[in-house]
């Protein structure tokens, strides 16, 4: 999980950068499985990205490619640097379809 802090009214220029970065990055990266964008309804300036790695290895090795590339390409556009917490997924369920 990643936490980014963006300059004042900056989130929407550098997100759809980011995203870029992921929907490449998730189709060339070795364990990369997906990811999510979550954006705070009440703070316009923070971001929370969830990805999902096959296994630690995956991951560790993202954090010299992805997330420094990611962080490169809008630098600018942030505030401080971005938070990394690492968790193991115990569980989750999404439900799909009509509702």
């Amino acid at each position: 999980m990643s936490i980014w802090h963006f300059k004042d009214g900056k989130r929407e220029e550098a997100f759809p950068k980011i995203d870029n970065v992921l929907e490449y990055s998730v189709q060339r990266t070795p364990g990369f499985r997906g990811f999510m964008t979550l954006l705070p309804v009440d703070d316009a300036n923070k971001a929370t990205v969830l990805t999902f790695w096959r296994d630690l290895d995956s991951l560790r090795a993202s954090e010299m490619g992805i997330l420094a590339n990611t962080v490169d390409e809008i630098e600018d556009l942030l505030k401080g640097k971005v938070i990394v917490t690492n968790y193991n997924l115990y569980s989750s369920k999404f439900m799909l379809g009509p509702e």
